[in-house]
């Protein structure tokens, strides 16, 4: 079956059930993690303010979805590439469990992490969405269900796991652990059950990241670049070149720590309903200013839920006090999709998390 034909099944999927597709939007080329200002098409602009980065790789889905012009997009989330730009632009970010929504068609990045994840602007459009591209027939009717019904979750009794590692560090922008503490306390007075839980050191689920995504990028893309490097942004080639210098043994190595940071994040995670943490320890930087983002990319905890195929969600939960929005993330263990959708969507209905439109 061609890449092509693979396509059309998936598309023929959403057409189905009446989806109506509008469009491609401007992403970050090879879902790299741009932008990059030296492609032949503009990168795609924050709708909050049209000078800062907009999140990405998955970044004009995300700003096409906060702006109005589409109901829901689909990403890739392959180190956040999903849940960042919902955070940067105010809207819901999912990323199911690795494998729950086909990446058949998808050009891959790194095989092993690539995700494809949902953005839209209620927690109640997510079950409508999964109900139709999900691959798992069981989520499928339980997520149709969902919709039907609106059975969600209560937020009296949850039992809310809160990640300290993934939440703090002087990195992490004074508004944002005030936006994650408000949070805690909301769920506190709602009836939840606050637990904290311990799991391996952010650090180290991004240095696994890192050696992963380069060498199983430069594995796929690799003859291609070397053989065309005028065809590509300077982003790409440094990215996805750094896949040229990693060794089998630390290949290796790689793989045997992302097994090993699945078992302890996903048993961490067993005893809780959901877990909380911050998604972005910073607000979106100017656009233009190329090494402040390359120095912000890693200041997020979203890796760890990428490189070890876990569900996770970007929330949004209100504004900074520049107008910004703010976005944390809840994440749960592994298979626990509907569960985790379910809670976002009581999150919701009890006011504590949603979608503003940006400014005109």
């Amino acid at each position: 079956m061609s890449s092509l034909t693979k396509t059309v099944t998936f598309a023929s999927a959403l057409r189905e059930t009446a989806a109506i597709l509008i469009g491609k939007n401007s992403l970050h080329e090879l879902a790299t993690g741009g932008p990059s200002l030296d492609l032949p098409w503009p990168p795609a602009r924050n709708p909050w303010d049209s000078t800062r980065h907009p999140g990405g790789s998955s970044s004009g889905s995300a700003v096409a979805v906060a702006a109005g012009m589409a109901y829901f997009a689909l990403g890739t989330d392959t180190g956040g590439s999903v849940r960042h730009p919902a955070s940067a632009c105010g809207i819901y970010g999912f990323k199911p469990t690795f494998g729950a929504i086909s990446t058949t068609g998808v050009v891959p990045l790194s095989g092993s992490c690539d995700h494809v994840g949902v953005l839209c602007r209620s927690a109640h459009d997510l079950p409508l969405i999964m109900g139709a591209i999900t691959a798992r027939s069981a989520d499928r009717q339980a997520y149709q269900a969902l919709a039907l019904t609106r059975q969600q979750a209560s937020l009296r009794g949850a039992v809310i796991g809160v990640v300290d590692s993934f939440s703090s560090g002087t990195d992490a922008h004074p508004e944002m652990t005030k936006a994650l503490n408000a949070m805690l306390a909301s769920l506190h007075q709602a009836g939840a059950i606050i637990r904290r839980i311990d799991t391996p050191p952010l650090s180290r689920f991004i240095a696994c990241s890192r050696t992963v995504v380069y060498t199983e990028a430069y594995a796929y893309h690799g003859d291609a670049i070397d053989a065309h490097p005028n065809a590509y942004g300077q982003r790409t080639l440094d990215r996805i070149g750094k896949g040229r210098s990693v060794t089998v043994r630390e290949y290796v190595l790689a793989k045997d720590e992302q097994r090993l940071l699945t078992q302890q994040l996903d048993a961490a995670l067993r005893d809780v309903d959901v877990c909380l943490s911050l998604s972005s320890f910073v607000f979106p930087c100017p656009i233009d200013d190329q090494a402040l983002i390359r120095d912000t990319y890693d200041l997020q905890a979203r890796v760890p839920f990428s490189l070890t195929g876990l569900p996770a969600a970007s929330v949004p939960v209100g504004l900074s006090a520049q107008g910004l929005p703010v976005g944390l993330q809840f994440g749960a263990a592994a298979g626990r999709d509907v569960n985790l959708v379910s809670f976002l969507q009581a999150l919701e209905d009890a006011g504590l998390s949603g979608y503003t439109p940006p400014p005109a």
